[in-house]
C-alpha cells in the first residue's frame, strides 16, 4: 500500500515472491485483477482492480432506521511486479502493492519474513522504534514495544534466547535508502519520491541478506 504521509515522501510497501513464482501464479483464487500495459520499471508487469459492493452495515441500518438506504462501496487496487537480479543471476520478482491490492496476493507464494531481515540488516540495533515479538514457550506471549525515539536493541527487553521477534521499525543507517523501514513478510519504507525508481535494485543489492535472526542480532 502506498500513501503520503508528510510532504516530500510517500511511503511503499513491497514483498519479494518466492523463487520461481510468477506474478500471474501469484494471485489468489479469488482474485480477478485486470493487466494494463506499462513502459516503466523495465520489465515490469502491472495489474489493477476495482470492485464495488453493498457496505455491511446497510441492511442493520435499514433494520434501525425507516430509512432505505441504497449505499455502495467502491474499492481500488493495483500490483506492480517488478523483476530483479539476485547475486546468483536468477531473476526474483518484487510486488509493490497499492490500495487493497496486498488482499489480491497468495500469502503462501511469498517470502517469509523478508521485510524482517531487510528492517534488520538496515537498522543499527542503536535506531530501532519499534518491536513486534513472541516468547515462545508454554504459553505463546506476545507484545508490542515501541520507543518514543530511536532507541538501543537492549532497552526493548529482547531474549534472543527465547523471543522471536515478529516485526521490527527504525531509521536506517543508510538515508539515500529510506527515512523509516518497518518489516515481517512485506517491507514498508518511507522515502523520497524520485528515488522511488530505484528501490527495488537498492533492496536487492544493499539489504536483503539471508541470515538468521540471532545472527542478526548479535
Amino acid at each position: 500500500m502506498a500513501r503520503q504521509p508528510r510532504a516530500g515522501s510517500v511511503t511503499l510497501n513491497v514483498r519479494l515472491l518466492k523463487p520461481g513464482v510468477q506474478v500471474e501464479d501469484a494471485f489468489r483464487d479469488s482474485a480477478d485483477p485486470d493487466e494494463v500495459v506499462t513502459e516503466t520499471p523495465p520489465g515490469s508487469r502491472l495489474f489493477v482492480d476495482t470492485s464495488r459492493s453493498r457496505p455491511g452495515w446497510m441492511q442493520l441500518l435499514a433494520d434501525l432506521t425507516t430509512y432505505e438506504p441504497d449505499f455502495w462501496t467502491q474499492s481500488s487496487s493495483a500490483v506492480l511486479s517488478v523483476p530483479i537480479e539476485d547475486r546468483q543471476g536468477n531473476t526474483r520478482l518484487f510486488v509493490l502493492c497499492f490500495g487493497g491490492g496486498h488482499f489480491l496476493i497468495d500469502p503462501a507464494k511469498l517470502e517469509r519474513n523478508f521485510g524482517l531481515k531487510v528492517a534488520l540488516n538496515t537498522v543499527s540495533r542503536r535506531n530501532l522504534r519499534s518491536l513486534d515479538s513472541a516468547t515462545l514457550d508454554a504459553t505463546v506471549f506476545q507484545r508490542r514495544t515501541q520507543a518514543s525515539r530511536n532507541s538501543d536493541l537492549s532497552g526493548f527487553g529482547i531474549d534472543v534466547q527465547r523471543d522471536l521477534l515478529r516485526v521490527a521499525a527504525g531509521t536506517p543507517t543508510d538515508k539515500s535508502f529510506a527515512k523509516f523501514v518497518a518489516g515481517r513478510d512485506s517491507l514498508t519504507i518511507t522515502c523520497e519520491p524520485p528515488r522511488l525508481c530505484r528501490r527495488p535494485q537498492l533492496v536487492r543489492s544493499r539489504v536483503y541478506d539471508k541470515q538468521d535472526d540471532e545472527q542478526i542480532l548479535s
